[in-house]
């Protein structure tokens, strides 16, 4: 299981309002798709992030 979050197709910055609600867009995605940054799932487009990206990820979405 991953989360977009950990994602380097996943941004936060590109969902506009929908990031304040914990929701991200997928570069291999159909735009203005949202998806929630720390569900849990299984897709076959992941590929990681650098560690670094998805700690500053993960300490914004906890402010």
């Amino acid at each position: 299981m991953i989360q977009c979050v950990e994602c380097s197709s996943f941004s936060l910055r590109d969902a506009g309002q929908m990031a304040q609600r914990g929701c991200g867009v997928c570069a291999k995605d159909a735009a203005y798709t949202t998806y929630p940054a720390l569900r849990e799932w299984e897709c076959g487009k992941f590929e990681a992030a650098p560690q670094a990206t998805t700690d500053k990820r993960k300490e914004w979405l906890a402010r």
